[in-house]
């Protein structure tokens, strides 16, 4: 095929360099240079009483429209709008530091991003918030400065990029063996933890619910979406590649829509894709549910994504998922039923899962069904919330909570 005369699929990551080798073609992600904020926030601090004064610092490793600092966000607004003092901390390079410092002016909470909070000793500072939540692998540094574990929770949302690419690996699995509050984002994380700390549960991330009405696919062509910043985790790559490999008559069915950061990728006008994809770039919040409420499949490619936001939010918006088996919402997906798991690099597996959702439209309806109630048991951000709450109302002894306002109910545990 003349795909594979343009394209080889080879996927290798330079991380000192930004360095992506994407299907042979090498670029370089320009990052925006962030201002250094540990300065502000050593003044903010010195202004403020947090000690026993219902305050929650969040930490998150960067400041980007992605998932998990996006549910770092969403946590800390949530317990903002329920009367908690927030501050949210920065601890690495976010390649959307401007939009995500945005979002928090505009919930009214305090950020402040510096990389001398992972590399300088604020013991004194951590230890003085009632609460600590604190997200990702990458915050080890933050974890080994806690000195109560009742008084925190880590969130760890990697998989394979622990194993293959942190450093300091010792230091980081000494730290996940002192955590008492630790939780992985899915199975797949868990089954890389747990051999350090046999208490790791699962808690699940969740995203609210629009109520959407399904809507039956009527164009010529079906359209499947993808959502994240280009890279090789995300391995957009490899789904433009399948596209290119199907058959004329299939592919000329098909419109592929790309949602998310795509600078320096220069190989969208192949000739072999030309004119089944469409390019959004970054959306966020309406714009973004707008686009995806215009689409029918969503396809989420990732060879390592323990829980991406994306399929949660497709799940709720009645999108039937293709997810690969290194997607951590691949666990609960039952093939032809709610969704579709393929393997991961797989790209004459997707290519014939493309084609079959061509042939058979009339499964679209009551696989977004299935998907729907996957999203009901498991993705909620009021079941999420409700296990959040579980912890750090213990901790912080105080059960004023407005449930009623909030939507959440005392549903279930975390796993």
């Amino acid at each position: 095929m003349k795909m594979k005369n343009i394209f080889s699929i080879a996927y290798s990551s330079d991380r000192r360099h930004k360095i992506i080798n994407i299907l042979g073609i090498k670029f370089k992600i320009k990052r925006k240079k962030e201002a250094d904020d540990f300065g502000k926030f050593m003044d903010y601090y010195s202004k403020i009483n947090v000690k026993n004064n219902n305050s929650i610092l969040f930490v998150t490793h960067d400041f980007s429209m992605t998932g998990a600092p996006l549910a770092v966000y969403n946590t800390a607004k949530y317990y903002k709008q329920q009367g908690y003092n927030v501050i949210l901390m920065g601890i690495g390079v976010g390649a959307q530091h401007l939009e995500y410092r945005e979002l928090c002016q505009n919930a009214d909470i305090p950020c402040f991003y510096s990389k001398k909070f992972n590399e300088k000793n604020i013991s004194k500072i951590l230890n003085s918030f009632d609460f600590v939540f604190v997200n990702c692998a990458l915050s080890y540094n933050i974890i080994h400065q806690l000195n109560n574990p009742q008084k925190y929770l880590w969130r760890i949302s990697e998989a394979e990029i622990i194993k293959n690419e942190l450093k300091n690996q010792d230091v980081f699995f000494d730290a996940i063996r002192k955590t008492k509050n630790l939780f992985a984002v899915s199975e797949l994380t868990k089954a890389i933890l747990e051999k350090y700390n046999p208490n790791v549960k699962v808690l699940y991330y969740g995203v609210e619910d629009r109520k959407v009405i399904f809507k039956e696919p009527k164009r010529k062509k079906l359209k499947f979406f993808i959502v994240g910043n280009f890279c090789y985790r995300k391995a957009q790559a490899l789904t433009i590649y399948a596209l290119g490999c199907l058959p004329k008559e299939i592919k000329n069915k098909i419109e592929i829509v790309l949602i998310g950061d795509s600078k320096g990728v220069g190989y969208f006008n192949a000739p072999e894709v030309r004119g089944n994809l469409t390019v959004k770039g970054l959306l966020v919040d309406e714009a973004k549910y707008k686009a995806i409420e215009e689409c029918d499949i969503c396809i989420c490619p990732s060879v390592d994504d323990p829980n991406p936001q994306v399929v949660m939010e497709a799940m709720m918006m009645k999108k039937p998922c293709i997810v690969t088996n290194m997607v951590g919402q691949s666990n609960y997906i039952t093939n032809y039923k709610d969704g579709i798991v393929v393997k991961a690099y797989d790209t004459n597996e997707l290519a014939k899962v493309m084609e079959f959702f061509v042939k058979n439209r009339d499964l679209i309806k009551p696989m977004s069904e299935g998907s729907y109630e996957l999203y009901l048991k498991y993705f909620r951000f009021e079941n999420y919330i409700e296990n959040v709450n579980s912890i750090i109302l213990k901790e912080l002894k105080n059960d004023n909570i407005d449930y009623g306002r909030s939507g959440v109910h005392r549903l279930n545990s975390c796993r």
